[in-house]
């Protein structure tokens, strides 16, 4: 499925945190990328129908604001930030809420098989009978995660799904995130501040700044150099793996002369 935006807006009160923003989804991964409060958690709040922009978002080429609700979560499946919840429930019981639209009068097998998969995966088996006030932010969110998968989404939306993890687990749930996404075909979308995760895993990123869409392409061409200092302030070098994906070693803050060097260097492609 393809998700889209068609110069959407969105303004808390009279501030103005997107401003038309032109965004499409197909399946593979995307990352979405830029400065604290860019804008990146609103765009995918805007994307899942939690909040409802000027403009319109499209699923398949229907506007999300024609869509049931049981319609909409049944295809895109959102995991926020910032994951809380005061339910007493097992590690187990949460997951298998992500099958919620399946659920009939029983749990079926296929549910049961798809939970314990998914916990096997995210090595939560050993505290699938914990309740979640037992666990670790980083155990929450990856319940969280998998209660995502649970429900077999076609649109995934990510907002920073690695930030509560060690390294490790980091890049472990990337490759997950990474195969679910292929072979299921998933449109697959991270908000994440670690530069070299969205060049190690996505297929396109979009670089938002102060609420616009300000460059997208491959990683190759977005994540330069001069793109980094321009949105972040940073000096870097880029180098590639042999996968010719960007990798990027932060050397230290802008300085007028590495900000001279780079004026009228361009990357990626306008939006």
């Amino acid at each position: 499925m393809i998700l889209e935006t068609a110069g959407i807006s969105f303004s808390y009160g009279s501030h103005r945190v997107l401003a038309d923003v032109n965004l499409q989804l197909k399946p593979g991964m995307t990352a979405i990328i830029g400065p604290n409060a860019a804008g990146k958690s609103t765009l995918l709040k805007c994307l899942s129908g939690l909040l409802r922009p000027e403009g319109e978002v499209r699923l398949d080429g229907i506007a999300l604001s024609s869509l049931k609700y049981e319609q909409l979560t049944q295809q895109v499946s959102f995991l926020p930030q910032d994951f809380s919840t005061t339910a007493v429930l097992t590690v187990y019981e949460a997951v298998l809420l992500g099958r919620v639209h399946q659920l009939g009068w029983r749990v079926s097998d296929d549910d049961t098989r798809i939970v314990n998969q998914l916990l096997n995966e995210m090595k939560l088996s050993d505290v699938a009978d914990r309740f979640l006030n037992e666990l670790s932010g980083g155990q929450r969110q990856l319940v969280a995660l998998a209660q995502s998968l649970a429900r077999e989404p076609a649109v995934l939306l990510l907002d920073e799904p690695t930030s509560n993890l060690d390294l490790r687990r980091q890049y472990e749930v990337c490759n997950l995130i990474r195969r679910l996404t292929d072979s299921r075909g998933i449109s697959t979308a991270l908000a994440v501040h670690d530069l070299n995760l969205a060049a190690r895993y996505a297929d396109w990123v979009y670089v938002i700044q102060d609420g616009k869409m300000c460059c997208a392409g491959e990683p190759k061409s977005v994540l330069t150099e001069s793109l980094i200092a321009d949105v972040y302030g940073v000096e870097t070098l880029v180098t590639y793996s042999q996968e010719a994906r960007p990798v990027i070693t932060v050397l230290g803050p802008v300085t007028i002369e590495s900000a001279e060097s780079e004026s009228g260097q361009g990357a990626g492609n306008d939006v």
